[in-house]
């Protein structure tokens, strides 16, 4: 494993999560910073190689936190939807099939993104677009 994405709907990591691997990019999509005990990513390896990618606007966050302030390297990332992420939290799963469902029956959620969720770019979202979603899943 050489990166990682932690999505925007990850509340906290546990200890040791990423001790000992040798991840080159950590992507964490989280606009509020996880609360991380400061070995989850202790290693002189991804301290010292390691790009952690965060949301823009959010890099002092980031720089400020305990545990994500020992990265050596901290980006910001310009978020373009991710076709297929109808929640926006950086991951195309079955979370987003739920939201992209919910969205066409007529209970759309607070987190749901249209661009995201418009996989064809045709303006609307519909079944193609869930059957996409399932597509990228299943990297069709």
């Amino acid at each position: 494993m050489t990166s990682v994405t932690i999505p925007n709907s990850n509340i906290s990591i546990g200890s040791a999560a990423f001790q000992g691997t040798k991840l080159t990019d950590v992507y964490c999509y989280a606009e509020i910073v996880p609360e991380i005990t400061p070995d989850v990513f202790y290693s002189y390896y991804i301290l010292n190689v390691t790009t952690l990618h965060v949301p823009a606007g959010t890099i002092e966050l980031y720089q400020a936190a305990e545990g994500w302030k020992m990265f050596k390297y901290i980006v910001e990332m310009n978020l373009e939807p991710v076709k297929g992420d109808a929640n926006g939290d950086g991951a195309v799963n079955a979370e987003d099939i739920v939201v992209a469902v919910n969205y066409l029956i007529g209970n759309q959620s607070d987190d749901f993104k249209f661009d995201g969720a418009d996989t064809n770019n045709d303006g609307v979202v519909n079944t193609a677009d869930i059957v996409a979603i399932v597509n990228i899943i299943m990297g069709n």
